[in-house]
C-alpha cells in the first residue's frame, strides 16, 4: 500500500470533533497524531485560522499538533481561486482555507516536501449541484479526496 500524505480540511477536523469525540475515540485521535508526527497529515495554516474562531477541545488538540500546519504555495492558491472563485469569499476577515487545502495538495513544490507518492485531501464536504466545493476542485486537478472513515479504511486501522 502506498503511503499518501493527507491534506486535511477544516471540515474534516470539525467532523472528527463532532462525530468521533476524543473522549470516545482516543485511539483514532492517536492514530491521526501519529500521521502528523510522520509528516503524513498536514493542513494549510488557513485551517488553523478557521479553527481559532472557536476556542474548544479541537483548537487545543491542533495547537498541540501544530507541526501539521504548512504554508501553501500562494501562486498555486491563486490559480485555484481563479479557477474556482466559489471556494473563496473575499468579504471574510479570515481567508477561506478551501483553496489553500487544494493548493497544498497539488503544488509540485509541496509534493516534494512530503516525499509521499500521492497527496489525498481529507474533507467532510461533498459535491453539490450549484455550489463549488473542495471535491469539485479536487476532481478538476485529479487529486483524490476522502472523508475520515475512508482514511481509517485506507490506513487499515481497526479499533
Amino acid at each position: 500500500m502506498d503511503d499518501p500524505c493527507y491534506v486535511i480540511d477544516t471540515s474534516a477536523l470539525v467532523d472528527l470533533r463532532i462525530n468521533y469525540r476524543q473522549s470516545n475515540f482516543p485511539s483514532l485521535w492517536d492514530q491521526i497524531a501519529a500521521l502528523i508526527a510522520e509528516g503524513r497529515a498536514v493542513a494549510p495554516t488557513q485551517v488553523l485560522h478557521e479553527l481559532e474562531r472557536r476556542d474548544d477541545e479541537l483548537l487545543a488538540w491542533v495547537t498541540l499538533h501544530e507541526a501539521m500546519f504548512r504554508e501553501a504555495d500562494a501562486a498555486c492558491a491563486r490559480e485555484v481561486i481563479d479557477a474556482f472563485p466559489g471556494l473563496f469569499d473575499p468579504e471574510k476577515l479570515t481567508e477561506d482555507a478551501d483553496p489553500f487545502v487544494v493548493a497544498l495538495a497539488r503544488a509540485p513544490s509541496q509534493m516534494a516536501l512530503f516525499s509521499a507518492p500521492t497527496n489525498v485531501v481529507v474533507t467532510h464536504e461533498e459535491m453539490r449541484p450549484g455550489r463549488i466545493r473542495i471535491p469539485d476542485a479536487c476532481r478538476h486537478y485529479g487529486i483524490p479526496y476522502m472523508r475520515i472513515p475512508d482514511l481509517v479504511a485506507r490506513e487499515q486501522w481497526s479499533f
